[in-house]
């Protein structure tokens, strides 16, 4: 979905690069829909979507809550990292901090 949005990058305190992705849960659900049709050859519509506003805002918490760990060959962490930063709404936006 990224691809197709327009981000906006910054830098936090510590010079790290965040990403924002600006969209709609109407998008979300275009997305949804789009690879839904694309997977199993169907036509459907945005309307026809099965995951509702409340399911994708509960989606996109449990992607905040989780960590993803990298780790060497000897199964030590080395990186540990969120998929998502953050979620909020700003001007009718839903923004996810990546």
């Amino acid at each position: 979905m990224a691809s197709k949005q327009l981000m906006q990058i910054d830098s936090d305190k510590d010079n790290n690069k965040i990403f924002f992705l600006k969209t709609t849960y109407y998008q979300i659900q275009k997305e949804l829909i789009q690879s839904i049709n694309k997977q199993e050859g169907k036509d459907l519509k945005p309307n026809d979507c099965p995951y509702n506003t409340s399911s994708i805002k509960e989606a996109l918490e449990v992607l905040k809550r989780t960590d993803i760990s990298v780790r060497n060959e000897t199964g030590k962490d080395i990186y540990i990292f969120n998929r998502i930063k953050d979620i909020y709404l700003e001007d009718k936006k839903v923004v996810v901090e990546l």
